[in-house]
């Protein structure tokens, strides 16, 4: 078992290693000289988001880009909500005339998008989602990188929307590390990673490959996938800044976190033909199987942590209840340093302190590439690093028992 743990902590620094080494020989790709802006249609899709979509549709209407180049279509899925209501208020209120609300029976998310992309008049077809906003520049920075035929489609770089809950707040931190293993990827062509906050697609190409898939879980992450299928390439425009709001609460981040990795397991069974398939070059060869891997090494690592600490407890509880003073003798005779170290086993902690001193130095290059001040939330940091490894381990395990178990998704 030892050695078993030593060959997933050498992969795991290996691979954290490689990851870091790319990141140090990527460049900016030069970007396209627009001498005019192409046409693009936005959808909203909506879906009980009262709260949040009037700040979504007014952050999309003041984006910087020509007003006679950008229609707006919210698609209100079927809302049970005040939405629908507040949608056509926004409407009379911004006096926009490219801006079109489609309503319609609840069908789903992908449904939505569907309906949206068939009645689109320009050539370039985005989506944003209603509980998100968009930069300014951002879609200017995006369009500014569809300067070769084999890009599909370039998504934004997301952030925590003004986090207050330290559930948001570490979620803060993952999304910054998020944009930067994107733009790794993006730079060595293994990124098939969509999200529902300003991303871009060519119109014609999805009409071509079929549209969103009514049937997945994560359309964003599917047709990804199936642009990777097709030849076509996703990358991410740093530079272009979004904001979302995330769940800031355990239960909501269990409903999203479960149907993400539920997701991911049935995109990469759909795609399971890309496995090792040189056609498909890096992303073939290294990147899937180093998305899986890692997957396995998370459940197994983080799995075996627990199993070790419950026995140890199971031990230590039998032995207080057979032992007279077990616990006076225990606790006087660990307090000095010396026996502290001796009663360590070297040949583990030395590799997990290396592989702990990786994971700050990418935290910290994740900061500085998004220009954010590190260990700006101290103790979300702290939970992030020593608390959250088993909370996804059991999103992981869960969404797998759910998946096996075919439990029923929802919008």
């Amino acid at each position: 078992m030892q050695y078993l743990i030593l060959i997933i902590i050498f992969i795991s620094l290996y691979l954290s290693i490689v990851w870091l080494s790319f990141y140090l020989i990527s460049l900016d790709k030069k970007k396209k000289d627009i001498l005019e802006w192409p046409g693009i249609t936005i959808c909203i899709p909506v879906y009980n988001e009262e709260d949040s979509i009037k700040k979504t549709i007014t952050s999309v209407n003041d984006l910087d880009y020509p007003k006679d180049k950008l229609e707006i279509i919210i698609v209100n899925d079927g809302s049970t909500d005040n939405s629908l209501n507040i949608v056509k208020k926004i409407i009379l209120e911004l006096k926009n005339k490219n801006i079109k609300l489609v309503n319609k029976s609840n069908g789903g998310k992908s449904s939505a998008l569907n309906l949206a992309l068939r009645t689109s008049k320009f050539e370039y077809f985005s989506c944003v989602d209603a509980d998100s906003l968009v930069s300014k520049n951002s879609l200017k920075e995006i369009i500014s990188n569809f300067n070769d035929e084999t890009i599909g489609s370039v998504i934004s770089s997301i952030k925590v929307n003004k986090p207050n809950t330290f559930y948001e707040k570490i979620q803060w931190i993952e999304y910054l590390l998020s944009i930067f293993a994107r733009k790794i990827m993006s730079d060595i062509g293994t990124l098939v990673i969509g999200h529902g906050v300003l991303s871009v697609y060519k119109k014609n190409l999805l009409k071509k490959i079929g549209g969103f898939d009514s049937n997945s879980m994560t359309e964003d992450f599917e047709i990804a996938m199936r642009l990777k299928y097709y030849g076509f390439k996703t990358i991410i425009e740093k530079n272009a800044i979004t904001y979302t709001n995330v769940p800031n609460n355990f239960y909501n981040i269990w409903k999203q976190r479960i149907r993400w990795f539920r997701g991911f397991i049935i995109c990469n069974w759909k795609y399971k033909n890309m496995f090792l398939n040189k056609k498909y070059s890096a992303f073939g060869l290294f990147q899937m199987p180093v998305n899986i891997i890692g997957i396995f090494l998370l459940v197994f690592g983080v799995g075996w942590i627990i199993f070790n600490l419950i026995f140890n407890l199971y031990e230590f509880v039998l032995r207080v209840y057979l032992i007279d003073n077990y616990i006076f003798n225990y606790i006087f005779s660990s307090v000095s340093l010396k026996n502290f170290l001796l009663n360590q086993d070297l040949f583990l902690v030395i590799p997990l302190l290396f592989a702990t001193l990786i994971t700050l130095i990418t935290i910290y290059l994740a900061h500085k590439m998004n220009s954010e001040k590190a260990l700006y939330y101290p103790l979300s940091f702290m939970i992030y690093i020593f608390v959250y490894p088993y909370i996804t381990f059991i999103h992981w395990v869960a969404a797998i028992f759910y998946e096996v178990f075919k439990f029923k998704k929802k919008w």
